[in-house]
């Protein structure tokens, strides 16, 4: 006899979790579909009464972790980061620039959970990695006395394969 608990669960799963990550942008939208269609095709096989029990329970576990697993991993994947404080020497004009060197950056600053990086009189901070930048993060750009600088990001520079030289520069637009 035919499983028609295992071809539901498949039937749902191929569509509506497929839908919902499709349209939400979500490049896993295929795991719930692929999932799901097998378990279609599954419980479209004749089977004894105690492998139809066994497939049913296996079919529910991989369509519940297929529907779930690509929401949860999207939710990680955009978790925010922490704030980030850039400082910069009072009185600095011109552009700035973070640059990412693996093996001669400094190590990074964090203080009271804001990633903190001092830029030094020449405007080039290099630091061993830039990770806080590529997460969703707050982004303030300070004086050392303080005083909020206005600034203006003028855009990342990519580096080499394993992403070193990549640097990020901003301009103070007016200083104090």
């Amino acid at each position: 006899m035919r499983n028609p608990a295992l071809y539901s669960m498949g039937l749902f799963t191929a569509v509506v979790p497929t839908i919902c990550l499709f349209f939400s942008v979500n490049m896993l939208f295929f795991v719930p579909l692929v999932v799901g269609l097998g378990c279609v095709m599954t419980g479209d096989i004749e089977m004894q009464a105690t492998t139809k029990r066994r497939a049913t329970l296996f079919g529910l576990i991989f369509c519940i972790a297929a529907a779930v697993g690509p929401f949860a991993l999207a939710a990680y994947a955009n978790r925010p980061g922490q704030p980030i404080r850039i400082v910069v020497p009072v009185g600095f004009r011109g552009e700035f620039s973070i640059v990412k060197n693996h093996a001669a950056g400094k190590e990074l600053k964090m203080q009271d959970g804001v990633w903190v990086f001092e830029i030094p009189a020449s405007g080039v901070l290099v630091v061993n990695d830039d990770y806080p930048f590529h997460m969703w993060h707050e982004e303030h750009v300070v004086y050392l006395d303080g005083l909020t600088a206005r600034v203006e990001f003028l855009g990342t520079t990519a580096g080499s394969t394993d992403h070193d030289e990549t640097s990020d520069r901003w301009k103070v637009v007016d200083a104090p």
